[in-house]
């Protein structure tokens, strides 16, 4: 991997991998809409377009050997409204990458798309999907759309990570923000509940690994998935001590019980609607908390030797000492 072009670089899963990438030596392209956010200072080139207009984009997809596709919406009213993003958008771009003649592409998934775990059985990459989500859906009609497609010279990479945390990342950073208010609230789930998570720095490793993987382990014309998980699946009352330790002092734990939770849910999604918004938390979101995500990486350890480092204390302290430092909470 000589040069990349990378969409939601912007974001937060994208603006790291863009940093480890420049670590690497990697010559990065970025898309952008107005605001460079975290990409600011950094040296890469930038080009402004949308992904939905895949002419803005043609010039510099033909420039690269390898695309990484990070950009995508988590919320939506209507299925329609996620797929037009999630998969069609997709699937145009993947598709002129492959006109373009490049060499790598990869394409950020979801263990949503596959679906949650269940009796403690972890989610393999060949687990039968069954989301439970309009985003799990979008994810999964993406997979099945770039799984049909003619690659021709390009070969074709499916990340799919689990929950991410760390630095400005913004929908986990709530429970931290609730933990600093000394509140750890406990979401359908027992302390004992596991759920697999993976910290942004393990992921975006995984990432480039994939993307630079042998020609021999994957070469032209074929296609893989990997899930990227963590060292492994954590309990709710280690995530809650985690907190406690980084924030340097103790939590009142509030369990909410899945119909609690889901009537939650349901009431933040009426009102958001009323004002049109898309609220954080929402019926789908409530179904998904209540349930268990634990997913194996042992696939992507045996194919490129995928190693997540980050153990769950040293990344949550990272993370909160973060969020402290930008002021995101004191």
């Amino acid at each position: 991997m000589k040069k990349a072009f990378v969409t939601g670089g912007t974001g937060f899963i994208g603006s790291h991998l863009i940093e480890h990438l420049i670590e690497l030596g990697v010559d990065v392209t970025a898309l952008i809409r107005q605001r460079k956010k975290w990409l600011e200072g950094l040296p890469i080139h930038f080009v402004e377009g949308d992904i939905r207009v895949v002419e803005s984009l043609r010039e510099s997809l033909s420039q690269v050997d390898t695309f990484i596709h990070c950009a995508a919406i988590l919320t939506g009213t209507t299925q329609e409204q996620l797929d037009r993003v999630n998969v069609q958008s997709t699937v145009a771009l993947v598709k002129e990458a492959i006109d373009q003649g490049v060499e790598t592409i990869v394409v950020l998934s979801s263990l949503a798309a596959l679906g949650p775990s269940s009796d403690g059985i972890a989610v393999q990459d060949n687990t039968k999907a069954c989301p439970v989500s309009m985003y799990g859906e979008s994810k999964k009609r993406m997979e099945e759309a770039l799984s049909r497609l003619d690659l021709g010279s390009s070969r074709l990479i499916v990340i799919r990570p689990p929950a991410v945390y760390g630095p400005r990342e913004e929908h986990i950073f709530q429970f931290f923000k609730a933990g600093n208010m000394r509140v750890s609230p406990l979401m359908g789930q027992s302390k004992d509940g596991s759920f697999s998570i993976v910290h942004v720095h393990d992921l975006v490793i995984g990432i480039a690994q994939a993307a630079q993987m042998n020609s021999k382990v994957l070469g032209a014309g074929e296609i893989d998935f990997f899930l990227l998980s963590g060292p492994k699946p954590v309990k709710w009352a280690e995530l809650i001590d985690a907190t406690q330790l980084a924030l340097g002092h103790s939590t009142f734990v509030v369990p909410i019980a899945p119909f609690v939770l889901r009537g939650l849910g349901a009431i933040l999604e009426t009102v958001g609607g009323a004002l049109g918004q898309s609220p954080m938390l929402n019926r789908e979101k409530a179904v998904e908390l209540s349930l268990e995500w634990v997913c194996s990486h042992d696939k992507a350890t045996s194919t490129f030797d995928y190693q997540p480092m980050m153990d769950l204390q040293s990344g949550v302290l990272e993370t909160v000492t973060w969020y402290r430092k930008h002021k995101w909470m004191s």
